[in-house]
């Protein structure tokens, strides 16, 4: 959870299962507590999704990895080129 004050205008990053394990996972991105951005299920072979969500105005962001469904074992999860932009 990151708090943000109004102070940006963007979240962006690509997001994916790890491939050194054998992850199944979910990607979700909440704005000031309201879903704005979900991936649907992750494996390892899944190729990475890229994360734009206008975050103008909002006082708090939150990056959330949920289990795939089978256990939280090897689900290894990754959120590359993190940003936030003014």
């Amino acid at each position: 959870e990151y708090a943000l004050d109004g102070r940006f205008r963007q979240f962006q990053a690509w997001v994916g299962a790890d491939g050194a394990t054998n992850p199944s996972g979910t990607f979700e991105v909440k704005v000031d507590g309201k879903t704005v951005w979900q991936s649907g299920l992750m494996l390892r072979d899944t190729p990475a999704q890229r994360v734009d969500v206008n975050v103008t105005g909002a006082s708090r962001l939150e990056l959330i990895v949920g289990d795939g469904g089978n256990g939280i074992s090897a689900d290894h999860a990754d959120w590359a080129d993190a940003r936030l932009l003014r």
